[in-house]
């Protein structure tokens, strides 16, 4: 175990996607069980999702479009969804995030959105996107489902706010 996790630590600082998906094998190979290194394996598949939405950026100039949101977005082009849950202040919700050219969209319980021009900082903590507003003190918190939901919606947010997305936890 100790032998995988410092593959795995070695491999995500150097950023090689070959290395990565050949970490995917090493758990049977070092005869470890799947649910022996679940977190590890979530991590490998999340940043190889993470690494496919880069390249995909890269290669076409531009985010992903995802049709069939427009009752929610409006003329806005969507290019994230993901299921989320938002710890707010209150009852909290469960709903749906969506990243528009323009805007954040929750749509729970209420409809909950803003301009990215009004977003301070952007920021991951583990399954959270963190959203602070410059006109809010308390950011808001979504809670992804899964941290391929966490990395690839913080790497659009950060990106459609202006601002570089910086690695955290």
């Amino acid at each position: 175990m100790t032998q995988f996790r410092q593959e795995l630590q070695a491999a995500g600082t150097r950023g090689d996607r070959q290395e990565l998906e050949s970490l995917l094998k090493r758990p049977g190979e070092l005869g470890l069980m799947d649910t022996e290194v679940a977190s590890e394996i979530e991590l490998i598949q999340a940043t190889l999702d993470l690494f496919d939405l880069e390249q995909q950026v890269e290669q076409t100039k531009q985010f992903p479009l995802i049709p069939g949101h427009e009752k929610i977005v409006g003329p806005d082009v969507c290019h994230f969804s993901a299921p989320a849950f938002v710890d707010k202040r209150g009852p909290d919700e469960t709903g749906q995030l969506f990243l528009t050219n323009d805007r954040v969209v929750f749509l729970g319980s209420t409809l909950t959105a803003f301009s990215w021009r009004k977003v301070a900082v952007v920021r991951r903590e583990g399954l959270d996107l963190v959203i602070q507003r410059n006109d809010r003190q308390t950011p808001l918190r979504f809670r992804m489902n899964s941290l391929s939901e966490a990395l690839r919606g913080h790497y659009l947010a950060a990106n459609l706010a202006g601002q570089p997305p910086v690695a955290s936890p």
